[in-house]
């Protein structure tokens, strides 16, 4: 049996409290300044990045099977992978006051195309947001160019799937099919990493908040996606933060105190 390996990540990131990095995020594909550091001598094995996440505050989600070491093909849900070859990673976000950051983790570069069935797709994907908790629609797309690293924010768009000849929607969607509107936003930045940090690769972003039509008390709405031609690799979405549960565990036990004390 021949199994395609591609690579696919679902982050529906949901920024339950507006954060506010202690300093602005440096786009150029490395993560440290995120907290995480892919060089370290041990970033290749198996579960790094689950016990490694951000140190900023940042809200994250990470998968749970990248590891160079493993030869052979294993299932990583809902296809499969080998080694880091087509393995989603994990997916950062954070904000502050004017924008938004974000860092996708992979197992492959952005340009890498040696599985894609079909040469006139490339098969990385582009990265696509949703401002208002609605997953079954995503307002903006980062259209990721597949030579410089330069792209370009659109809505209006509509969306390709993963490829058809695989029976991995769950990631979907794969890339902006009809190019919609662009939005200018002179404060867009991206960058891919090319050179592999023990088998791993960044995707680093920053958009302006206001291009989103979002504002700092609005960024908690932001969710993130992203995927890869196939979709054969799903990441779960993020939880809320600890104290995000606590906060609502409190508000909940002064309502049922005060209806009490009412009755």
């Amino acid at each position: 049996m021949i199994f395609m390996v591609s690579i696919a990540l679902t982050g529906l990131l949901s920024l339950c409290l507006t954060s506010t990095p202690a300093q602005a995020y440096i786009v150029d594909g490395v993560v440290s300044d995120w907290g995480v550091n892919l060089n370290d001598a041990n970033a290749g094995n198996l579960g790094y990045l689950n016990t490694n996440v951000p140190t900023t505050g940042a809200r994250y989600a990470v998968d749970d099977d990248d590891w160079a070491g493993n030869p052979n093909y294993v299932f990583v849900g809902p296809g499969y992978s080998r080694m880091n070859e087509g393995d989603a990673e994990a997916t950062y976000i954070d904000n502050d006051s004017n924008y938004l950051y974000f860092a996708v983790i992979t197992g492959t570069p952005k340009t890498w195309s040696g599985y894609a069935p079909y040469s006139a797709h490339p098969s990385h994907g582009d990265i696509f947001f949703s401002t208002d908790n609605d997953l079954s629609n995503y307002e903006y797309g980062l259209k990721i160019a597949y030579g410089p690293d330069t792209a370009g924010l659109y809505e209006n768009f509509n969306t390709i799937g993963s490829d058809p000849q695989f029976s991995h929607g769950a990631a979907d969607p794969w890339i902006i099919g009809s190019i919609g509107d662009l939005i200018v936003d002179p404060n867009l930045l991206f960058f891919s990493n090319g050179t592999a940090q023990n088998s791993h690769y960044v995707l680093e972003g920053r958009i302006s908040l206001a291009a989103l039509g979002l504002d700092s008390s609005t960024a908690s709405q932001v969710q993130i996606h992203w995927t890869m031609e196939c979709g054969n690799d799903v990441i779960p979405p993020v939880v809320p933060e600890p104290t995000t549960i606590s906060l609502l565990g409190v508000g909940l036990l002064g309502l049922i105190f005060k209806k009490k004390r009412a009755a």
